[in-house]
């Protein structure tokens, strides 16, 4: 193949060469990811049974939609904003992190207040209160917070190792006949705050110090741009798995075992698809 001078000096530019760098990580990260979530997935529904399985696929949506509206829309808004103020960033992201935690603390206590008026189990209650305390730090998906510097391998890193010690903690359980609904709600509940700590830890150490600067000005600019994202991201992952929850209402944790089954399998457009947008977005 003929290459032109121009578009080989494009491909091999500085910036050509760190996108595809991220790219490449990104797609491992995601395989590896994943591979690890299809692992978890089995074993859940080995050792958990249909009932059991049912109540987590219950929790676990429920976990989706808290994170989801705790992000409040502005994950890619604060990219966004970032990379075109960057002189602004402390502000920016000090701000943005105020918000999600925020947002997300309210939404957490708000379904802890409804959780003993629920028809559920109280086994399904206690895991229900381990995964929602543990997704308020998460609700500001800090992984994001790599983009805006195009350094989106480091967070891809990170999210494969935290994915691949939850797979040789679940291993472990259920190798000793301790898997049950509670201990997978929590080591998912540990997943999920030890990434995000690390990640911040990353990020304030190695690529711009968090200084926690918080802005009225800048809260009101999240609030225009994020909530036209937040409601069309309700309203387009209500089709896919808001029937999880409908049939664990009306049916029971058995048969929202086989709704739930295949809304934590993501298929392999979506997969591939996120790498991309990612790593073009800033």
């Amino acid at each position: 193949m003929h290459w032109s001078p121009r578009l080989r000096r494009a491909l091999t530019t500085p910036a050509a060469l760190r996108a595809a760098w991220n790219f490449g990580w990104m797609v491992a990260g995601a395989v590896i990811s994943q591979a690890c979530l299809v692992a978890v997935i089995l074993l859940a529904t080995w050792a958990l049974g249909p009932r059991q399985f049912g109540s987590f696929c219950f929790i676990l949506t429920i976990q989706n939609y808290l994170i989801l509206v705790g992000a409040a829309g502005l994950p890619a808004i604060l990219v966004r904003e970032v990379v075109t103020r960057p002189a602004e960033a402390d502000g920016i992201v000090g701000t943005y992190l105020a918000i999600t935690w925020s947002v997300g603390g309210l939404v957490g206590a708000a379904v802890l207040v409804a959780g003993p008026l629920l028809p559920i189990l109280p086994v399904e209650r206690l895991a229900l209160v381990v995964m929602v305390l543990a997704t308020i730090p998460a609700c500001a998906q800090v992984h994001v917070l790599f983009d805006a510097d195009h350094r989106q391998a480091l967070a891809a890193g990170v999210m494969a190792v935290s994915d691949l010690a939850l797979l040789a903690a679940v291993l472990g359980l259920w190798k000793y006949g301790r898997l049950q609904l509670v201990s997978l709600a929590s080591c998912f509940a540990v997943k999920w705050v030890l990434s995000t700590l690390v990640l911040l830890v990353i990020y304030h150490r190695w690529l711009r110090p968090l200084r926690w600067q918080i802005s009225g000005l800048e809260a009101r600019r999240f609030w225009r741009s994020g909530w036209p994202v937040l409601a069309a991201s309700i309203l387009g992952t209500i089709p896919t798995s808001g029937g999880v929850i409908v049939v664990r209402a009306l049916h029971g944790p058995e048969e929202a075992a086989i709704a739930g089954l295949g809304t934590q399998l993501p298929p392999p457009t979506d997969r591939e698809r996120e790498p991309k947008r990612r790593d073009t977005q800033p």
